[in-house]
């Protein structure tokens, strides 16, 4: 039991001092300076199994988010919205622009526009190649080809979501990989060294000692004997050797079992780096619930930053649209991620009885309730208890009827409408 609480002790200082020392190493940034390596070096970061999962875990949570688009009160430019800048195709911008800046700090889009029913439209947004983007001292965006550096200044035709800046401040963004890059190279260097030690040892080799004096060329002549003889042994077979002192084999031992104590260290450390904790993204073994509470609270608050921030560039987006079309005095809609900081359903059902006035829009695009075409498409609860008084009325009048003749219920029309609302119903 004391070799347990040991092994426990010495992982937990290993975290925490394999913590410290990644604090140390330089910025992905100052490697990829000094080996030439491009952004695209976090492509490559994603082909690891936990990082990709983290990250993908990340882009995801923000993008389920409910997404609303509330009207402006320009009749225009509210129908405008509802066929051009729906929710489907926002949610489409929102997880290129979210994906290019948690992936590499920056992405700028190129917007193509289709004019449609008299309106300018975003057909799509086009990707070009990251590593061609370059910001002046001045944090103006250029893109060089072949042909060169040009200055991508034009209006209404670049949009760019930065993750941890501005244009005015690290207008280049900060890739949310960044952090996770050593413990990234650490576990890939660690896989390798497995690879290697496993390859060499993973079936056991057979060290035959002996005893020798005389001439070195005949010491030499020995060993090489009894080393054809050994290696000739396979399995189930038997044999004698003379004047051997030992027999001994070397195999998989000592500190290169601990290689799975390094792995999901590195595996801990990653899940910092990308949802700012561990517990509600891993499998823990130790931990109570309160600390598992606090780690899902904080994935939860880096959910909601991510899902602000593209609303910001997503807002920009629709006013370029807005604008172009309508001039630029014209309002825009606010395109808002519910990030589950608004009331809460029984807080809802709690005003309600209260006599606080709610906003009926409000409630169907929040919560997604199917909202009703006209009066007669409205169902309560007070319907809902009359047509069941109707329909349990019904069975007991029919109910006679079956007693004398079953089919005759069966076949008649009256009996089948009762009983297919009694079916819906229940």
């Amino acid at each position: 039991m004391a070799k347990t609480t040991e092994t426990k002790n010495l992982n937990v200082e290993f975290l925490k001092d394999f913590s410290s020392f990644l604090s140390f190493m330089p910025t992905p940034d100052e490697i990829m300076r000094r080996t030439g390596d491009a952004v695209t070096l976090y492509d490559e970061m994603l082909t690891d199994g936990r990082v990709s999962s983290l990250f993908y875990t990340r882009r995801n949570t923000t993008m389920n988010l409910p997404i609303e688009i509330p009207e402006t009160g320009v009749a225009k430019v509210d129908d405008y919205v509802k066929d051009a800048l729906k929710e489907k195709n926002i949610r489409k911008w929102a997880w290129l622009l979210l994906t290019g800046a948690l992936k590499y700090g920056y992405h700028p889009f190129e917007i193509i526009w289709k004019k449609e029913k008299g309106y300018w439209n975003i057909s799509y947004l086009k990707g070009h190649n990251i590593n061609q983007y370059y910001f002046d001292n001045k944090g103006s965006l250029y893109y060089s080809d072949m042909e060169g550096p040009k200055l991508l200044n034009q209006p209404f035709k670049w949009i760019i979501h930065r993750q941890e800046g501005d244009s005015h401040n690290k207008p280049q963004g900060e890739s949310i990989l960044k952090s996770a890059y050593w413990a990234y190279k650490f576990k890939q260097l660690g896989f390798q060294f497995w690879v290697t030690a496993a390859e060499k040892f993973s079936v056991p080799s057979v060290l035959a000692i002996f005893e020798q004096s005389g001439n070195p060329e005949a010491v030499q002549q020995r060993a090489e004997q009894l080393a054809d003889s050994i290696s000739s042994i396979s399995s189930g077979s038997t044999g004698a050797l003379g004047n051997i002192k030992d027999v001994k084999t070397l195999d998989m031992s000592g500190s290169l079992k601990d290689f799975e104590t390094l792995i999901s260290t590195c595996d801990v450390q990653i899940a910092y780096a990308l949802t700012g904790q561990s517990l509600a993204t891993n499998n823990p073994t130790t931990g109570t619930q309160a600390l598992g509470t606090v780690h899902e609270a904080t994935m939860r608050g880096t959910v909601e930053n991510d899902a602000r921030a593209i609303s910001y560039t997503l807002q920009e987006l629709t006013k370029m649209a807005i604008e172009l079309n309508f001039g630029k005095d014209s309002p825009y809609p606010e395109i808002i991620f519910d990030t589950g900081d608004k009331a809460s359903w029984s807080q809802i059902i709690d005003a309600i009885k209260a006599q606080i006035p709610v906003s009926k829009t409000k409630l169907y695009s929040r919560y997604r309730l199917p909202e009703p075409k006209d009066k007669d498409d409205v169902f309560v609860m007070a319907d809902f208890a009359n047509l069941a008084s109707q329909s349990e009325k019904a069975m007991g009048s029919s109910g006679k009827n079956s007693k004398k003749n079953k089919e005759d219920f069966s076949d008649s029309d009256i009996g089948k409408k009762k009983l297919k609302k009694i079916i819906v119903l229940r």
